[in-house]
């Protein structure tokens, strides 16, 4: 009597091994993609708050022994009322350019916060182009006094994100 061995695999039974294995692994492609993107946005945001903590460690800096006036002239380039409570100026961050060049060559206006606190808006006001810059940086001054500062708010909007990746962070006088 004579027997067969098997030496392998016919063809068949590999297309169906590979397909079930393809049907496996469709569901793992799909998750992956999300966790990148996921952490794509999770990385602009983190850069968004670097410049609004940024920022606010440079203001904080500026006003520190120095007069309303002499810190708004010094970082904006501008004179402000001395009747004012509330300051508000919108800056565009160039990560080619740095921080402190960005706000002193940038600074849109000084304005009263009257806008939306969109991105679009925003845009529209001032007739922005997106590939302009990398942010749009919002600082509004609250003052109690001709000397003193009590709250600084620094918002941003990534130029990518828009208001999905906008960041707010407020720092009071004690914390000054």
């Amino acid at each position: 009597m004579i027997t067969k061995v098997k030496k392998g695999f016919i063809l068949i039974e590999l297309a169906v091994s590979a397909s079930v294995l393809g049907i496996i692994l469709i569901p793992f492609v799909g998750l992956i993609s999300v966790a990148y993107g996921n952490n794509k946005y999770a990385q602009k945001v983190t850069e968004s708050t670097s410049v609004t903590e940024s920022t606010i460690e440079f203001y904080k800096g500026k006003i520190y022994g120095n007069s309303i006036e002499k810190f708004i002239r010094d970082t904006f380039r501008t004179t402000i009322d001395p009747d004012t409570d509330n300051i508000v100026f919108y800056s565009l961050y160039k990560k080619d350019n740095g921080m402190i060049n960005s706000l002193k060559n940038y600074c849109l206006k000084s304005t009263e916060d009257n806008l939306d606190d969109s991105f679009e808006s925003i845009q529209k006001k001032f007739n922005l182009d997106t590939y302009d810059y990398d942010y749009i940086i919002k600082s509004s001054f609250s003052i109690k006094d001709e000397r003193s500062i009590i709250k600084i708010n620094v918002t941003v909007w990534d130029s990518i994100l828009r208001d999905r990746g906008k960041v707010n962070i407020v720092c009071f006088k004690g914390s000054m």
